[in-house]
This record gives structure tokens, C-alpha cells and sequence, in this order.
């Protein structure tokens, strides 16, 4: 809905206090849309969505950036265009 716009994300979570939630379920269909027609066998889709999803449950700002390292790692040589 905002698009990365960050004036108009930082904006949104000042009056609006579920835009976290909006924004995440943005992110997802983003990610269903471009990332899963990379994946031609759906247990790698499975893997790469169930990793995805634990990057963003993690409960700590450390072990979000240790998450999303591994994420990168693992994933940052397909090309998700």
C-alpha cells in the first residue's frame, strides 16, 4: 500500500498503531508475487517461505539481523527479479 515510501510509513505508524501488521501483510504478498515463480520445486518454496517467516518472527532485533544474515546468505545468489 505505501510502497517503501518511508515519509509515508513513518507517518502511518504514528496514527495508525496496527500499520506494522499492514505493512508485513504487504511484504508477503510481495514476496508470494516475485519470489515464489522462482522456485520450480514447491519443498524449496516451502523452505525459502518458512525462512522468510522466521526472519520475521524473531523476537529480538539481534536475532532478526542474525536471521536475516543467514537469509542473505542462502538466498541473495537467486536472482529474484
Amino acid at each position: 500500500m505505501i510502497d517503501r515510501y518511508l515519509a509515508v510509513m513513518n507517518a502511518a505508524s504514528t496514527f495508525f498503531l496496527s500499520t506494522t501488521s499492514l505493512c508485513i501483510w504487504y511484504a508477503n504478498k510481495v514476496v508470494l508475487v516475485r519470489c515464489q515463480p522462482v522456485f520450480q520445486i514447491p519443498k524449496e518454496w516451502g523452505e525459502f517461505y518458512a525462512f522468510w517467516f522466521r526472519v520475521l518472527g524473531s523476537p529480538t532485533e539481534e536475532v532478526y539481523k542474525e536471521r536475516l544474515k543467514e537469509f542473505e546468505k542462502k538466498y541473495a545468489v537467486i536472482n529474484l527479479k
